[in-house]
C-alpha cells in the first residue's frame, strides 16, 4: 500500500476538544459560500486566522461526523487529512440558524458554561430555548 500525500499542520500536540467558536464560524463561512462552491482546506484557515489549522480540520471533521458538513477526506500515514469542505448540511443549516444571532450566541454559551456541557445537543437545545424565551417576550 502507498500513502497518500499529505500536507501536516501539526505544531506540537493536537489538544482533541471541540470548540464552539470554531464550529459556529465554519458554518457561518460555509453559508456565504455560492452553490455548488467548494473550499479548500487552507481558503477556510485563511478566513478563519483565529483559529489554528489543527483547531479548524478537528472542528471540520466533527461536523462532519454530526452530519453539518460535508467534507472531502483523504487518509494518510500522519491521519486524515481534509482536502476540501464542500457543503452546510440540512442539520447544519437548522443548528446555525439556533445559533447565528450573536445575543443568542452569548447565552446560550454562557449558560452552557453554567451547567458544564458544550456537546452539539446540549448546545442546539439551549439555543432552541433561549430563542422561545425571546420570543415569548416579543408579545
Amino acid at each position: 500500500l502507498q500513502a497518500l500525500p499529505c500536507r501536516v499542520t501539526m505544531k506540537g500536540e493536537v489538544v482533541m476538544k471541540l470548540n464552539p467558536d470554531c464550529m459556529r464560524d465554519i458554518l457561518l463561512v460555509m453559508e456565504e459560500q455560492p452553490f455548488n462552491k467548494s473550499l479548500r482546506i487552507n481558503e477556510l484557515e485563511t478566513k478563519l486566522p483565529a483559529y489554528s489549522s489543527d483547531e479548524i480540520s478537528y472542528t471540520c471533521l466533527k461536523l462532519s461526523e454530526a452530519n453539518m458538513l460535508e467534507i472531502i477526506t483523504a487518509d494518510c500515514l500522519e491521519g486524515t487529512f481534509i482536502c476540501d469542505v464542500r457543503d452546510i448540511t440540512f442539520e447544519g443549516h437548522q443548528f446555525l440558524e439556533n445559533i447565528r444571532s450573536d445575543s443568542v450566541w452569548r447565552k446560550t454559551k454562557n449558560i452552557s458554561e453554567k451547567i458544564g456541557s458544550f456537546s452539539i445537543e446540549v448546545i442546539s437545545s439551549i439555543a432552541s430555548k433561549v430563542i422561545i424565551e425571546l420570543v415569548s417576550g416579543a408579545f
